[in-house]
C-alpha cells in the first residue's frame, strides 16, 4: 500500500539518508528476499512486456571500467530516467496546458490592431440618392489604431470546465506520484531478481565444476578397473546437463542485467556490477486497520481516482450550465482618422447577454456523456477501494 507515509515514498520525495534509507532497505527485503530461496524466478511486480515502466531513456556515454551499482543508486536513476515516470511528467504538463486553455475563457483577452485603408465608395451601392452627388466618393484614406478587450462577466460553463481541469491536473500529479512509487518497486524488484539470477548462475557453475570433477574421477576409476564404462557415460551425461544449466543460468543473468540497465536508463554498453549487501532491520509494526486507513488517506492512485470523480462532476455541471445565459463585455479604444496625424480618439463599450433557446439536442447529448463518465468514475473508485482492501 503506497501512502504518504510509505518509507519508499519518503526516499523518493525527500531522499533523507540514514534512517529512511535503512527503512527502504527493509521494504526491499520484504519484496525480494523470499525469492532467493526459490528455484523459479520471482516477480512481485507484474507488468506487460510493452509497459513503459519496463523502459528507460539511456543518458550519457558509457564510462570505461565497471560501475558499481547499489540498490539505492538503481532506484535514484530509475526515478530520473524511467520511461513511465517521464511519460507521467509529460502528462502533468499536458494537463496543465489544458487547464490554461479552459481558464482562458474566464480571463480577459486583449488584442491590438493597426490598419490604414485607401478606398473608393459607391454611393449608389448604399442606396443614397445621387441627384447632384457624384456616383462615387474617394479615393480617401482611413487610419485606425485600436485595442480590443473581451471579458466574460458570467459564464457558468467556462467556470465549471476550469474547475474540472483543475481536478484533472491534481489527478495527474497524484498519478505521477503513483508512477514514482511503482518505479521504485520495479527497479528494486529487477535489482533483487538480478542478484537472484547471479546466485543461480554461480550455483550452476559450481554444480558444473562438481560434475566435471566426478567425470574425471569416473575416468580414473574405469582405467583402474574399479567401475564399469556405463558409470563413465552416466557421469559424462550429467556433466553435459550441468553445462547446459550453467549456460542457461548465465544467459538469464545477463538478460536480467540488460532489463535492469534499461529500466534505470544506464548508457548503452555500460558495464556494471551489483552490491548484494542488504542490511537486516526489524519490521515496523502495523495493524490491518491502520494499513487500510493509511492507504485510503494517502495512496496516490486512490487520490487520483477521487480527483477524476470530482472532474466528472464538474463536467456534468458544465453541461447543465449550457442552458444558462452568459454575459460578456466587449470594449475597444483607439485613434481613427484620415491620416495618423489627424486621427482622433474613439471608443466603444458593448455588453452582451446570450440566452440559449434551442440547441438541437446538444444539452441532452452532453448530459448523457457526462452521466456515463460519472458512473464510470464512481465504479472505478469502488473497484479500487475493494482492490486496496
Amino acid at each position: 500500500m503506497n501512502s504518504t507515509h510509505n518509507p519508499i515514498v519518503g526516499l523518493v520525495e525527500t531522499r533523507a539518508p540514514a534512517r529512511r534509507i535503512v527503512t527502504v532497505m527493509l521494504a526491499l527485503l520484504s519484496i525480494g528476499l523470499p525469492a532467493f530461496a526459490q528455484d523459479r524466478g520471482f516477480a512481485p511486480v507484474t507488468l506487460p512486456n510493452n509497459s513503459p515502466f519496463l523502459g528507460g531513456v539511456p543518458t550519457g556515454a558509457a564510462t570505461p571500467g565497471t560501475m558499481r551499482l547499489s540498490v539505492l543508486d538503481a532506484i535514484e536513476r530509475a526515478l530520473e530516467h524511467n520511461l513511465g515516470v517521464l511519460n507521467a511528467e509529460e502528462s502533468v504538463d499536458r494537463t496543465r496546458g489544458t487547464r490554461w486553455l479552459a481558464m482562458s475563457r474566464l480571463l480577459p483577452h486583449v488584442n491590438a490592431s493597426v490598419s490604414e485603408v485607401r478606398q473608393v465608395i459607391s454611393l449608389e451601392a448604399f442606396g443614397l440618392p445621387l441627384a447632384d452627388l457624384p456616383p462615387t466618393v474617394g479615393p480617401f484614406n482611413v487610419f485606425d489604431a485600436r485595442l480590443f478587450v473581451t471579458q466574460a462577466l458570467f459564464d457558468r460553463r467556462a467556470l465549471s470546465d476550469t474547475r474540472a481541469e483543475s481536478h484533472m491536473l491534481a489527478a495527474s500529479r497524484h498519478s505521477l506520484r503513483s508512477a514514482r512509487d511503482l518505479v521504485v518497486l520495479v527497479a528494486a524488484n529487477l535489482y533483487l531478481q538480478t542478484l537472484a539470477e547471479a546466485a543461480r548462475a554461480e550455483a550452476a557453475r559450481a554444480q558444473m565444476a562438481t560434475s566435471r570433477a566426478l567425470f574425471a574421477q569416473a575416468q580414473d576409476l574405469k582405467q583402474g578397473g574399479i567401475i564399469a564404462g556405463i558409470d563413465v557415460v552416466r557421469a559424462e551425461v550429467r556433466l553435459g546437463t550441468e553445462r547446459q544449466r550453467a549456460t542457461a543460468a548465465e544467459n538469464n543473468f545477463q538478460k536480467s542485467k540488460l532489463a535492469l540497465a534499461r529500466v534505470i536508463g544506464l548508457p548503452l554498453g555500460q558495464e556494471f556490477t551489483l552490491n548484494d549487501r542488504i542490511p537486516e532491520v526489524p519490521v515496523p509494526e502495523m495493524t490491518t486497520e491502520g494499513a487500510l486507513a493509511q492507504a485510503y488517506a494517502g495512496r496516490a492512485d486512490y487520490l487520483a481516482a477521487q480527483e477524476r470523480l470530482k472532474a466528472a462532476e464538474a463536467r456534468r455541471q458544465a453541461a447543465l450550465a449550457e442552458a444558462l445565459p452568459s454575459a460578456h463585455l466587449n470594449a475597444d479604444y483607439g485613434a481613427l482618422g484620415l491620416t495618423p496625424g489627424t486621427a482622433r480618439s474613439t471608443f466603444s463599450v458593448r455588453g452582451t447577454v446570450s440566452v440559449p433557446i434551442f440547441q438541437g439536442g446538444r444539452l441532452q447529448g452532453r448530459l448523457l456523456e457526462t452521466d456515463a463518465e460519472l458512473r464510470s468514475r464512481r465504479a472505478e473508485i469502488e473497484d479500487l477501494r475493494a482492490q486496496i482492501y
